[in-house]
């Protein structure tokens, strides 16, 4: 219990720093975002396993026939990417280098194992203006084992963790530094529960839960609308300011016409000209 105080306590000192690293400058930053940016941070994120991780039954490795298993923590770097959906909803896929655990039970050793994490979360953004731009989010976590290596004490017998379905919620803030560049820091709660055997003979559920934290550097890919040589096409015989409307925001001082020829006649007009009427 007092692990995961600390945790949240950390956590909390975690989204806050950030704010120290930023220049004065950056006070006049925008951290908003808009539909089609792209969010991508990478950095370390340090996963910690809730206290009481379950009991397991231990009578193989000479111990009481339940004992307690404990979890370790571990940190590794870990990135993700973010799509906004709208200028508030965004699609984020957390990603990370494998953490390792070494998995104690009862006092003894056991092994260790290593994991992937990826989590797909539906994020919302709150869009304040300023340089400060808070979220929050919620998704499914897939973790995958693998890789377990067995102490002595288990005598020669493999250790296996099944791979894990579960919920996970989030919370960060995103300092902006400049247009694009950000720092951020960020919480998550995962749930993990894994069954674990030896030899073959399961010994029951650890429950993992871990809370999570990051810090991470950031860069926005902003979607940004630009002007294209598309042709608008237009029948003389029309009244012009129809086409006008047609051409929306493109302006420019000079416009084209056909040669005065009978009969209507379709002409091309740029991109970028205006139709004089």
């Amino acid at each position: 219990m007092r692990r995961t105080l600390t945790f949240r306590s950390l956590a909390l000192v975690g989204l806050l720093a950030p704010a120290a690293l930023i220049p004065a400058h950056a006070t006049a930053a925008n951290a908003d975002v808009a539909a089609g940016d792209w969010l991508l941070r990478g950095g370390l994120t340090h996963v910690a396993p809730k206290s009481d991780n379950g009991n397991l039954d231990a009578s193989g490795l000479g111990l009481s026939s339940r004992a307690s298993a404990d979890v370790d923590s571990n940190t590794r770097p870990s990135g993700n990417i973010t799509y906004m959906m709208t200028d508030n909803l965004g699609l984020e896929l957390l990603v990370a280098i494998p953490f390792k655990h070494d998995l104690n039970v009862g006092g003894v050793d056991i092994g260790s194992t290593r994991h992937l994490p990826p989590t797909l979360s539906l994020q919302y953004h709150f869009n304040t203006g300023t340089a400060v731009r808070p979220y929050i989010g919620a998704g499914i976590n897939y973790t995958y084992f693998f890789d377990e290596d067995t102490a002595d004490v288990t005598l020669g017998e493999d250790v296996d963790l099944d791979d894990s379905w579960g919920a996970a919620v989030q919370a960060g803030i995103d300092f902006a530094v400049d247009e694009n560049w950000f720092v951020n820091a960020e919480v998550r709660w995962i749930d993990i529960e894994t069954d674990v055997s030896l030899g073959g003979a399961d010994l029951g559920t650890v429950e993992i839960d871990p809370w999570t934290g990051g810090m991470n550097v950031g860069y926005r890919f902003q979607r940004k609308l630009r002007p294209t040589n598309v042709g608008l096409v237009i029948d003389e015989a029309e009244d012009p300011r129809n086409a006008v409307l047609g051409l929306l925001r493109f302006q420019a001082p000079r416009c084209r016409r056909a040669p005065n020829r009978a009969g209507p006649r379709r002409v091309p007009i740029e991109a970028g000209h205006m139709v004089q009427v």
